[in-house]
């Protein structure tokens, strides 16, 4: 405060005195609305010491105050105990934090106690084991020429081949909060998996198996799955290089023409509303053109000799793979690896102890060669082919090993499932065509 100037002589007595000032902090323990964190906000007590600054001698002199200031903990680590204890938090706490809050004197929060959240659980869902569009585009590699009639996979399946798996929802981990209670997870969503029409339920519940051949699909409605397949196929125009080749193994219905250089390949039979001219149509069961056919291939039915030919060579390969696969998967566990590379014992293995699959897969090679089969057996073949004779070390994984092994099994159960179909093909006039 500003006085006017105090004229003073050596007779007088002068007595200058300061006054501290005290700002009195305050503090809080609170716990978070989830239980994990115990929070600890301070504002430490600021104290302001002031004295008069020492000045040399001088004839008129002019007094200045100096003042520093001191920050102290607004309470202490027994009182900071007996909050704890009346708070109940008795899980996490950290010691090292507790004296920081303490020591430092720094206004803001500190997390001086910490819990342990509970992990959720896995929600029930079903795996589908086929793709959820009709068809699917295939994707050329950069050096490899583009055919446009093989545009497309239709995606379709057999009787007996799984379509869906269900796996069950998965418990999550309890917690624990500072307060020491036990926190549940939330329990898992489980799914319903259920078979419509042309599929079955295992009795498990955990798996939809097709039971005829066609197009495979699926709906969804709340927490429900239904699986169901479809027999035929419709497509709407023409059979050329937009909608490429169809290859499916339930009934096909085209309500166009089958243009030239242009196939169509089912497992069941083919209605075809217009005409084939220059193309090729191949069903295991019976072929009906309303318009002609001319210049063009046309093969209706299966060949029983044909079929059990190969039926013995499918049933080694199918069993043969998965045993493979089981030693391979017993190995690996036993060594402790985890490594997917396992094309160096799959070429050890085929040479050592399971050279018959070799001999399987080249007999199989053979008698394919000598008939007539859809694209998706050829390209089956093949693969069987390269991962056995030509270039084992190509085997990347267990799951390729084990996907040999099953449509080596798939083929097998068809061929044994219609071990014959007769076929008819009718048409108003053939011409030039065999």
């Amino acid at each position: 405060q500003y006085t006017k100037p105090v004229p003073v002589s050596m007779e007088d007595d002068v007595s200058l005195q300061t006054s501290d000032e005290i700002q009195k902090g305050h503090w809080s323990l609170t716990v978070s609305e989830d239980g994990l964190e115990a929070i600890l906000k301070i504002k430490p007590t600021l104290i302001i010491h002031r004295k008069i600054r020492d000045l040399p001698p001088n004839r008129i002199l002019k007094l200045e105050v100096e003042e520093e200031k001191e920050y102290k903990a607004p309470f202490t680590l027994d009182e900071l105990i007996q909050e704890l204890s009346l708070k109940g938090i008795t899980y996490g706490i950290d010691w090292g934090k507790c004296s920081e809050a303490i020591t430092s004197c720094k206004k803001g929060k500190i997390v001086i106690a910490r819990g342990e959240p509970a992990k959720p659980g896995k929600e029930g869902h079903v795996e589908l084991l086929f793709a959820s569009k009709p068809k699917i585009p295939i994707k050329a590699e950069e050096d490899e020429t583009v055919d446009f009639r093989q545009r497309y996979v239709y995606n379709s399946v057999e009787a007996g081949e799984i379509l869906a798996i269900k796996h069950p929802p998965e418990i999550g981990t309890s917690g624990i909060s500072v307060t020491g209670e036990i926190i549940i997870p939330p329990t898992p969503r489980d799914v319903v998996l259920a078979a419509g029409d042309g599929a079955i339920l295992t009795k498990d519940g955990k798996r939809v198996v097709a039971t005829r051949p066609g197009r495979p699909t699926v709906a969804r409605r709340h927490n429900m799955v239904k699986v169901s397949v479809v027999n035929e196929l419709v497509h709407n125009g023409d059979v050329d290089l937009s909608s490429g080749n169809i290859v499916y193994k339930g009934d096909i219905l085209i309500s166009g023409n089958v243009t030239e250089n242009m196939s169509v390949e089912s497992n069941q039979n083919i209605m075809i509303k217009g005409l084939v001219c220059g193309a090729k149509v191949q069903a295991s069961g019976s072929i009906f053109v309303q318009g002609n056919i001319l210049s063009s291939t046309i093969t209706a039915g299966k060949s029983p000799d044909f079929q059990k030919k190969l039926l013995p060579s499918l049933h080694i390969l199918a069993e043969g793979l998965q045993e493979l696969a089981v030693f391979i998967e017993r190995l690996q566990k036993e060594i402790n690896s985890e490594r997917d590379d396992i094309g160096p014992l799959v070429k050890y293995f085929l040479e050592e102890k399971y050279g018959y699959l070799i001999d399987a897969a080249k007999d199989l090679r053979k008698e394919s060669q000598q008939h007539e089969m859809c694209l998706e057996e050829v390209e089956f073949i093949n693969n069987m082919k390269r991962a056995l004779v030509e270039c084992p070390l190509s085997v990347n994984n267990l799951s390729q090993l084990r996907h040999l092994a099953q449509q080596a099994s798939a083929l097998e159960q068809s061929l044994a499932y219609h071990p014959y179909t007769e076929g008819n093909i009718v048409a108003s006039s053939i011409q030039n065509s065999k």
